[in-house]
């Protein structure tokens, strides 16, 4: 299974096929990604605009596997923001640079 990421995710058969395994047609399109996706065994974990999401590696479909923390309550704090904002990671934590 190869996982491709640029503003979507897509699933491929890399070592049958070669063919794209998901989205599949009529399913659920996701926000574009605002940073990379991980995989984790089976899960794909990826950052959105509107937070993040988990997707069996093998069907793309949404499945909360793993706890992902909120990062709104730690990016309360100036130092915070600053940090995140510097390591250029904002956009992955669904904030634009430098907002609150």
């Amino acid at each position: 299974m190869l996982v491709l990421c640029g503003e979507t995710m897509f699933g491929v058969d890399a070592g049958g096929t070669g063919k794209l395994i998901w989205p599949k047609p009529g399913q659920r399109r996701r926000p574009p990604l605002s940073g990379p996706a991980v995989v984790i065994g089976q899960t794909v974990i990826a950052p959105t605009a509107d937070g993040f999401v988990q997707l069996d590696v093998g069907t793309g479909e949404e499945r909360p596997a793993y706890a992902v923390p909120n990062f709104r309550r730690f990016l309360g704090t100036d130092a915070a923001r600053a940090a995140v904002n510097d390591a250029g990671a904002a956009r992955a934590v669904g904030l634009a640079s430098g907002s609150r």
